[in-house]
């Protein structure tokens, strides 16, 4: 949480490193079992990616990676398979089909 005060502070609300905060503290809420608090945050990251500088890089396959592994720890395998398909389709416009990003999602 202080991560992203200061990170807020240096950067204001709409900066792509706020996102990323966001994402990790997400990543911890979801180690936690605490879903909906993981959930809310990855949501405000992608939010965050709508506004500046768009979904479509490799941050935002980053996060949808994350939704992805929330979900099925869920159950929701159906839905969190289509967000991992998303989350590849992203990274592949940014890299080529070998690049080791890849291998992450």
């Amino acid at each position: 949480q202080k991560a992203l005060e200061i990170k807020l502070e240096a950067y204001g609300p709409s900066h792509t490193n706020v996102a990323l905060t966001h994402q990790k503290i997400g990543e911890v809420f979801q180690h936690q079992e605490k879903h909906e608090e993981a959930s809310s945050r990855f949501q405000q990251a992608l939010d965050i990616l709508e506004e500046n500088p768009g979904e479509n890089n490799p941050i935002a396959a980053m996060i949808y990676h994350s939704i992805a592994t929330d979900l099925a720890q869920r159950g929701k395998q159906d839905v969190a398979a289509d967000l991992l398909s998303k989350a590849v389709e992203l990274q592949l416009k940014d890299s080529r089909e070998d690049h080791p990003d890849l291998a992450k999602i």
